[in-house]
């Protein structure tokens, strides 16, 4: 990746992470950027909420907590709110 790709893939993280923030009223958000199975890279972004959180000082892999699975549409719901934070941080 060429030094121009990269900074162009940290600005999308970067406006990716804000409007998960702006859409979730997040305290932070932690980012985890890998590649290290194939040539690519990927990003986790995840919103933190420090007081709702057992461990709120920890990677937020070591919540002992089960996963629970999404309501029905739920993940088209909070497509369509990030991508209205997008427009919304963008404009």
């Amino acid at each position: 990746m060429s030094p121009n790709e990269a900074a162009a893939v940290l600005q999308d993280i970067q406006t990716a992470g804000r409007a998960i923030r702006h859409a979730t009223g997040a305290d932070r958000i932690n980012y985890a950027i890998l590649g290290n199975e194939i040539p690519h890279v990927h990003a986790h972004l995840i919103p933190r909420f420090g007081k709702g959180e057992l461990l709120p000082t920890r990677p937020p892999w070591e919540d002992p907590r089960p996963f629970g699975e999404l309501r029905e549409g739920a993940a088209r719901d909070w497509v369509r709110r990030i991508g209205d934070a997008i427009e919304t941080i963008s404009s």
